[in-house]
């Protein structure tokens, strides 16, 4: 093998390890619902909604809203699972591992399956910084929120 072909080879090898990169750091801060029962729908600007067709993966800065007889099943980028309760809506964000998850009516439960991980709880009346393993949290139709911790702590302030 000559220089120039020794040249093109580290060439490729580091355009493959650039793409490779690129597409775990992408997925990374993607969700990805599983299953859905009932309306589910996605929107980037609450304006205009698509109907959800599962399994399929979402990115971060996308709302979610679910019917009056509807559930979803999703799983956050640190491996949390999720599911959403009927008449719900909430805007979901991921950045470097970091989820957050705004809530703006309805109820969800969360569950890791291995350690405790991070996770920011935005409701209308408080902020809640989860370190548990499982907890429900629920918004309802006048604002007020409640938080419930199975397994972990957190820390909760007024919004």
């Amino acid at each position: 093998m000559n220089l120039s072909q020794k040249h093109h080879k580290y060439h490729f090898i580091l355009i493959c390890l650039i793409a490779l990169f690129y597409s775990l750091s992408v997925s990374a801060d993607q969700f990805e619902i599983l299953s859905t029962k009932g309306l589910v729908e996605l929107s980037k600007d609450q304006k205009d909604w698509k109907v959800v067709s599962p399994p399929q993966k979402i990115v971060s800065g996308t709302w979610i809203r679910t019917g009056p007889s509807a559930s979803v099943a999703l799983v956050l980028p640190n491996k949390t699972q999720t599911r959403i309760a009927k008449n719900s809506e909430l805007f979901l964000k991921s950045k470097e591992k970091k989820s957050e998850v705004k809530l703006k009516l309805g109820k969800l439960w969360s569950k890791t399956n291995k350690k405790p991980v991070e996770l920011k709880i935005n409701a209308p009346n408080a902020v809640a910084s989860i370190r548990g393993t499982e907890w429900v949290v629920e918004v309802d139709q006048d604002g007020e929120s409640s938080l419930a911790v199975m397994e972990g702590e957190i820390e909760l302030a007024s919004s």
